[in-house]
């Protein structure tokens, strides 16, 4: 049963990293929306299989380091909606992965293994459900940290880490690496957080606090559509609530506190001075957009106007001759 799982599986697996007439013949009958439940399917933490048998099936089926770079494809386009080949990350290498959905998600979180974490970080690691209240919103949304002169940016080509926070002289640069949504994307993303919350498991909570830091940037459509722009995010929804509605439904019981408690404090220092926040308080307000600079200067120059006028009625001598 597992082999005949395995082969199905590694012929899915290549159909969609290879885009070939085998593809095509799939969609033609099963349809889009098996294919899109086959996607959501493979990943269910209770359909693993023991990777052991796809990792056989590899050898046998594909020469060399052809079947990393299937491997390869494969995860970038669930990772970025499109199937591109990355030389420069290995999807296998020495893992010894326990199933799929684990070797998918250190690839998600490129990072090898768990077992990088130190213990003075294992022992920072906390669920504790009166946190989750506290600290829900430990961010602002995307389009409440621009206002604050915190930049969204891809971090995806700039190193192994998936969250960074960066200083840059007057403006702070806020780095996740870019991920692709889709329908399949949410049963996805709670089997990996499922995953992370089991005995045994390679507990840094790493998808867990991505996603808890994603639920706090997305809170409406006009925080998606600063995502999409900065190129943080693509989805394959038809509008953008549709991406709010699926973060808003993805519980996330336990984050990694080093790394959460990091960001938040490195915005939370950013933003220390009273100065800073009136300044970007005072370029929203009255510069965030076209129109509003626009009625800004109409005002100010209605009241510098206003003031000259008052002044050459009160010193008529002033007038100019």
């Amino acid at each position: 049963m597992m082999l005949r799982d395995g082969c199905f599986i590694l012929f899915f697996i290549e159909c969609v990293s290879e885009k070939s007439i085998k593809m095509m013949l799939s969609n033609q009958y099963l349809g889009s929306i098996e294919l899109i439940n086959i996607m959501r399917d493979i990943f269910l933490l209770e359909n693993q299989i023991p990777f052991v048998v796809l990792e056989v099936l590899l050898k046998l089926k594909f020469p060399d380091d052809e079947g990393e770079k299937i491997l390869n494809r494969f995860f970038n386009y669930l990772n970025y909606g499109e199937v591109v080949t990355t030389n420069n990350n290995k999807v296998l290498g020495n893992k010894k992965p326990l199933h799929l959905l684990e070797l998918y998600r250190s690839y998600f979180i490129s990072l090898p293994t768990w077992r990088d974490f130190n213990k003075n970080e294992v022992s920072m690691l906390s669920w504790s459900v009166e946190d989750d209240v506290k600290q829900s919103r430990g961010f602002a949304s995307a389009t409440e940290l621009k206002a604050k002169w915190i930049y969204l940016k891809d971090q995806s080509t700039s190193g192994v880490h998936d969250m960074t926070f960066d200083r840059v002289s007057w403006y702070g640069e806020f780095k996740i690496a870019c991920r692709a949504v889709s329908s399949y994307t949410k049963a996805i993303y709670m089997n990996m957080i499922a995953y992370e919350m089991c005995p045994r498991n390679p507990n840094d909570f790493r998808v867990s606090t991505y996603g808890r830091v994603m639920k706090a940037l997305i809170i409406q459509d006009m925080d998606v559509k600063e995502l999409r722009d900065k190129g943080v995010l693509r989805h394959g929804f038809g509008r953008d609530e549709e991406v709010v509605k699926m973060f808003n439904e993805i519980e996330v019981p336990a984050i990694t506190l080093p790394i959460y408690n990091e960001l938040r404090h490195e915005i939370k220092k950013f933003h220390k001075t009273n100065l800073k926040t009136w300044v970007s308080d005072l370029i929203t307000d009255y510069f965030g957009s076209p129109w509003k600079t626009m009625g800004t200067l109409v005002g100010a120059a209605l009241l510098i106007t206003t003031i000259v006028q008052t002044y050459l009625a009160i010193n008529p001598e002033g007038r100019l001759k």
